[in-house]
């Protein structure tokens, strides 16, 4: 549904209750289904509700709304290209809550210039932040037990990054 700003309504179908279908067709609308955000047309500074446990692959991939997001305590995983290309984002700070981060998260974020990844995060997925042309700064959880291949690679103005020495 990403990027169909059209769509008015959707209908429910098998065994998806409708307590657990949360769907807006204004500017900002967010579609999730339980505790799993599917996509939407988030706002510039888009906030995790409650109960959302992840953002699910490519969920806002390439949406130039984002310029940040915050979260409840409950997101856990950032999935596989979540945040692609989402060029308007300047900083992040991975929540608290979150244990993994997926492949491709932040791939392209382009105006990226710095990342804080909190203590709960335990893996980072393969070229999670591939290609984030204007970071600068990155630093690393002490829990973080595995980053991904190409997870920072042509992030061509990177110019710190703190690694706990548990990484190898």
């Amino acid at each position: 549904f990403p990027g169909n700003i059209s769509l008015s309504s959707l209908k429910r179908k098998g065994n998806v209750s409708s307590e657990s279908f949360e769907f807006s067709s204004k500017n900002s609308s967010i579609v999730s289904l339980g505790s799993v955000i599917l996509g939407g047309n988030a706002p510039a500074d888009f906030t995790v509700s409650d109960g959302i446990r992840m953002i699910a692959p490519y969920a806002f991939a390439e949406n130039t709304n984002i310029i940040s997001f915050s979260d409840s305590e409950s997101l856990r995983t950032i999935g596989e290209g979540a945040f692609y290309r989402c060029n308007n984002m300047k900083s992040i700070v991975i929540p608290d809550s979150v244990t993994s981060i997926g492949g491709w998260a932040f791939d392209g974020c382009s105006n990226l210039e710095s990342v804080l990844i909190l203590d709960s995060v335990l893996s980072i997925g393969e070229s999670a932040f591939y290609n984030c042309t204007n970071l600068k700064s990155v630093s690393l959880g002490n829990n973080i037990i595995s980053v991904g291949k190409y997870a920072f690679a042509y992030c061509k103005r990177l110019e710190s990054i703190v690694i706990p020495d548990q990484i190898k």
